[in-house]
């Protein structure tokens, strides 16, 4: 997947660090961010050839989908939130929310 917000070069820090922290949770793949500023969800498995099937690229889908889904309002507010000097770097003191991921 991709973000179709780009992440500005003076809000990539803050991003970068969010994305650390969410890619601690994830298990099957990670977030990465473009030099021209694109987040990208890549998802991953490790399975023998023989035991790839159909299912298993819908379940991957599925769970980089509402990966995605779950981080996008997030990094909107990253990117476009607050205008005070500070309020970015409250954010994760103040998100009282668990990553749905694991």
């Amino acid at each position: 997947s991709h973000c179709t917000c780009k992440v500005p070069e003076n809000k990539r820090l803050i991003v970068l660090d969010f994305m650390n922290y969410v890619n601690s949770s994830i298990l099957l793949g990670n977030f990465h961010v473009s030099e021209g500023g694109t987040v990208f969800l890549k998802t991953s498995i490790n399975a023998p050839e023989d035991h790839f099937n159909a299912d298993m690229i819908n379940g991957l889908l599925l769970i980089n989908l509402m990966t995605m889904d779950i981080t996008y309002p997030l990094l909107v507010r990253l990117i476009h939130g607050g205008s005070t000097d500070g309020e970015e770097d409250d954010f994760f003191a103040n998100y009282d929310g668990e990553i749905p991921f694991v």
